[in-house]
């Protein structure tokens, strides 16, 4: 056998394990329409209706937001979508910036809507028992 043929059985168990990762890989979103994605949102994060106009121009909740530069929407599927690609009016929780920009936005479920709104409800009667 001459020397170029031996690395290839080396390679093979590799090349198998990058195909198990890809596959792997590829089943992530799939599970996230069968509604087993768990997305964890950070303390803080409100509630509202965006529609996205010409990118920086949005409206929340019927009023003039700016998106900041380098926002991040992730989709149901917690996939980072561009601005132009979220069509109509959609149901959000987003966080603003230190300019009252929009800085971070998941559009959500209905299911995350209410856990979410269920959270806020929570932290208002918590503190307003302080």
């Amino acid at each position: 056998m001459s020397a170029s043929a031996r690395p290839v059985p080396r390679l093979r168990p590799r090349l198998l394990g990058a195909g198990i990762a890809l596959a792997a890989l590829g089943a992530l979103p799939a599970r996230a329409q069968q509604g087993t994605l768990q997305r964890a949102f950070p303390e803080g994060v409100a509630l509202g209706r965006l529609r996205i106009g010409v990118f920086p121009e949005a409206t929340m909740d019927g009023r003039p937001v700016r998106l900041g530069p380098g926002t991040r929407i992730r989709d149901e599927s917690n996939v980072i979508r561009p601005p132009s690609t979220v069509e109509g009016e959609r149901r959000v929780a987003y966080q603003r910036g230190t300019l009252d920009e929009i800085v971070q936005v998941w559009l959500v479920t209905d299911d995350e809507w209410r856990a979410i709104s269920t959270r806020i409800a929570e932290a208002r009667r918590a503190a307003q028992q302080r």
